[in-house]
């Protein structure tokens, strides 16, 4: 009568195997499909532009995204503040305010804080201004480092399934001094895959 035990073990252990719990022995490593989440490509902006750049995925359906300048490549640059607007697809993204915004660049104090709002209170196109006050002015280093004016964060919008890679636009580019001469690049894009 002692081989009961060692039968129930021996069966127990063959009917694990067979339904696949014994320990991720199946083709996928016991792993199901990698849930959705949302991802960023850029492209680095060149001296004497303005763009924008992958920050930081702050979950798996939000992301971070700085509004980057990148100076002269030979001597440092004096702004006293940007103006730019932020134009995306509604359908698939939508912007998560912040609380209050500090620009890496231009902080507070004495920089008067960021404004950022949706143009006409509607999602898909954002209207931003930094500006420092007065005679004040922001030092923009040489070299090919960009350096962050202000990051802003958009979210799946939860209306939509996934989606392939959707541009977000830099539009309306202004630098004070108008004088200076900073080119904007367009060279960012959100996918929810």
């Amino acid at each position: 009568m002692t081989f009961r035990p060692v039968f129930w073990i021996a069966f127990a252990g063959a009917l694990l195997s067979a339904f696949g719990c014994g320990g991720g022995s199946s083709s996928t490593g016991g792993v199901g499909p990698a849930a959705p989440s949302i991802s960023c490509t850029s492209a680095a902006p060149s001296s004497n532009t303005i763009g924008m750049t992958c920050g930081v995925a702050m979950q798996g359906d939000t992301q971070m995204v700085n509004v980057v300048v990148v100076g002269d490549a030979t001597g440092n640059t004096a702004v006293r503040g940007f103006s730019f607007d932020v134009v995306y697809d509604p359908a698939v993204l939508v912007f998560v305010a912040a609380a209050s915004y500090v620009s890496p660049l231009m902080p507070s104090p004495p920089a008067l804080p960021p404004l950022v709002s949706r143009l006409n209170g509607i999602e898909g196109h954002l209207v931003v201004s930094i500006q420092e006050p007065g005679t004040t002015t922001a030092t923009i280093p040489p070299g090919s480092n960009p350096q962050t004016i202000l990051s802003l964060s958009f979210q799946r919008n939860v209306g939509a399934g996934t989606f392939g890679p959707t541009p977000l636009t830099l539009s309306n580019v202004a630098v004070n001094p108008q004088t200076l001469a900073l080119g904007s690049v367009n060279n960012l894009a959100l996918a929810y895959q």
